[in-house]
């Protein structure tokens, strides 16, 4: 047996086998690479349902959130929308007529004349009342000329005419100024009645219309205010929205992982399968074998580059997978910052309870119904004045009659002056009679003069009363229909915000959606471990196999790598797996910092060339 230098004693005592002969070794390391293929092969194809369901979610995630972009971007829209902007203009505008209509007719003036009014026919019942005592002097100067005729015996007897001819007058008088008087209470109670009407159209306009006017005018300011700050917000969600999708468009740009991955383990099959062929070939028959030493170092070379390989791919796999945790936390907190920046969104929703616009509308309504009561209260009022003007004329009537009878007392005083006379010192009695009478029928021209100014008083403070309350109907009108103006206008804004509602709750709905896909993908990523694992057992099983091959043929530095191991390069594809070769052959740097060490003509892909040839699952 020749003599062996220490180097080879010491592998023959370690492995028990003479030098140059590894038939056992190989065998059993063909059978574990045989296992490590099956192991490896199985790896990418038995989760491709899990990488699938990855990059779904991934496009699911990419589609919903250009979806929720867009809502967003919609929702900004009609938030600063013509729409909104052009109903809240018309309601400051329609508020504004209305406050001018509030100055235009002063209730306070109108009562006023109420009052005037009052005091007129206080003052006509008064002066009517004087008829009282006349009336009580014809009867008994009626009754005193009958008396004065008995006296007379057969020479008064034509004074008896004259005494029927005075109690009929009186008669007369008394019926008429009794309608008169009935006239004035019903006057009376009429203007008392418009009065209590003023009263409660000043309450009205004291408690209800003014302060509710106020409140909506606030209201306005705060819908103004508030739709200021959503317009804000919604810009400010649609610009965050538009972010996200750019951020899911990265993630998508990342999803060629998968692809990536399976090609990389499937080159690494590629050489395993090679290599189990070389080490144990089919045509052990035909041609020379090998160099059993060569084939062993060539062993070791290909499993610590195949372990390199592996561990890259592990590495890039692990940094794809992170990007894409870093991403969907970026776009998780992106999604919780906009649904706190929502959360102050205010809207002008009235189906929300105490919204702005739900109380605005609460208001306007109790307004509508104010100013109905206080135009219903005005046309009362005229309808009474129009009563009231019936009367005056009635009694301007009255008042003639009893004009016309105050005549026949100054005839009825000549009369009996004239029989007085012709009576001679018998009949001087019935003269002092006949001066009283005629004195009687001056105090009744001059208090029927009074009570006919009295009337024409009442008539021109009535008119003006009248012109003043219609002045004042017309402008409760006008008010209550500007108020419905305003109601129509809520119902446009009620229309127009209602959008805007069901947008923020579809794009709050969406948000959420959007989040618990984030978190289903984040824990869809976890098949990432998985495979990190079995490739980390399958680059153990070789690193233990390099090992071996290292304890029966050391590395001797300087050693060029055999021809089949550099052929090896050119079956990469992917610039990764190249330099990793190279780095490996001490051509290139692990981070491809040598120049050109592929040669020329060669050519490397760049991402670019990784998005135009990889199919994405």
């Amino acid at each position: 047996m020749p003599q062996l230098n220490r180097t080879e004693e010491r592998i023959e005592m370690e492995s028990g086998l003479p030098q140059g002969s590894y038939g056992q070794s190989i065998e059993d390391w063909a059978e574990r690479l045989q296992s490590m293929l099956r192991e490896l092969s199985r790896i990418i194809p038995d989760r491709e349902s899990e990488f699938l369901r990855i990059g779904q979610g991934i496009w699911e995630l990419s589609g919903r959130s250009r979806e929720i972009a867009e809502m967003a971007k919609d929702l900004a829209r009609k938030a600063a929308g013509e729409a909104v902007k052009d109903g809240l203009e018309d309601l400051s505008g329609v508020l504004g007529d209305m406050e001018e209509t509030s100055e235009g007719g002063s209730i306070q003036a109108i009562q006023q004349r109420c009052d005037e009014l009052s005091d007129s026919v206080v003052g006509l019942q008064d002066k009517m009342g004087s008829f009282r005592p006349m009336l009580k002097r014809l009867r008994v100067l009626a009754m005193s000329i009958r008396i004065e005729s008995a006296r007379m015996g057969s020479e008064g007897k034509g004074f008896m005419g004259l005494a029927s001819e005075v109690e009929d007058l009186g008669q007369k008088t008394g019926t008429y100024s009794r309608e008169v008087e009935e006239k004035i209470q019903a006057l009376l109670q009429s203007v008392q009645a418009a009065r209590n009407s003023m009263l409660d159209v000043e309450r009205l306009r004291a408690e209800e219309i003014e302060p509710l006017l106020r409140h909506v005018h606030d209201l306005q300011q705060e819908m103004n205010r508030l739709h200021g700050l959503s317009e804000d917000i919604s810009a400010s969600v649609s610009e965050r929205t538009q972010a996200m999708s750019r951020q899911i468009g990265e993630i998508v740009s990342s999803v060629q992982f998968h692809d990536i991955t399976r090609q990389q383990v499937e080159h690494v099959v590629q050489v395993l399968d090679e290599v189990q062929e070389i080490l144990c070939p089919k045509n052990d028959g035909v041609g020379q074998q090998e160099d059993q030493q060569e084939k062993v170092k060539w062993l070791g070379d290909v499993s610590n580059l195949q372990v390199r390989q592996l561990s890259a791919t592990r590495s890039e796999l692990a940094q794809a997978m992170q990007q894409i945790r870093e991403s969907l936390q970026a776009i998780a907190q992106s999604i919780h910052d906009q649904d706190q920046e929502m959360a102050r969104f205010p809207g002008l929703d009235s189906d929300r309870e105490h919204s702005v616009l739900g109380r605005l509308e609460d208001k306007v309504s109790s307004l509508i119904a104010s100013l109905k009561e206080a135009r219903i209260s005005f046309e009362s009022i005229i309808h009474r004045l129009d009563a009231m003007a019936g009367t005056l004329q009635d009694m301007e009537g009255f008042l003639a009659t009893v004009e016309e009878m105050g005549e026949d007392i100054e005839l009825i005083a000549l009369n009996a002056s004239i029989k007085s006379a012709h009576t001679g010192s018998k009949g001087r009695p019935l003269g002092v009679l006949a001066e009283a009478i005629r004195k009687l029928a001056y105090e009744s021209g001059e208090l029927l003069h009074q009570v006919s100014e009295g009337l024409q008083q009442i008539t021109s403070v009535s008119e003006h009363f009248r012109s003043s309350a219609e002045t004042a109907g017309s402008e409760a009108r006008k008010k209550e229909e500007l108020s419905h103006q305003l109601e129509s206008i809520l119902q446009q804004l009620r229309s127009s915000n209602s959008q805007v509602a069901t947008l923020y709750r579809s794009l709050q709905q969406g948000s959420t959606e959007l989040l618990e896909r984030v978190g289903s993908l984040e824990q869809d990523l976890e098949v990432q471990y998985a495979v990190e694992r079995e490739l980390t057992t399958v680059m153990e099983g070789l690193e233990a196999i390099e090992s071996e091959v290292r304890g029966l043929v050391p590395e001797r530095t300087g050693t060029p790598r055999s021809t089949r191991l550099n052929s090896i390069l050119e079956r990469y594809t992917m610039e990764s797996e190249r330099l990793v070769h190279l780095a490996f052959s001490g051509l290139e740097a692990e981070d491809g910092s040598a120049g050109d060490p592929i040669g020329e003509g060669s050519q490397v892909q760049t991402e670019s060339d990784f998005e135009d040839n990889i199919e994405l699952f």
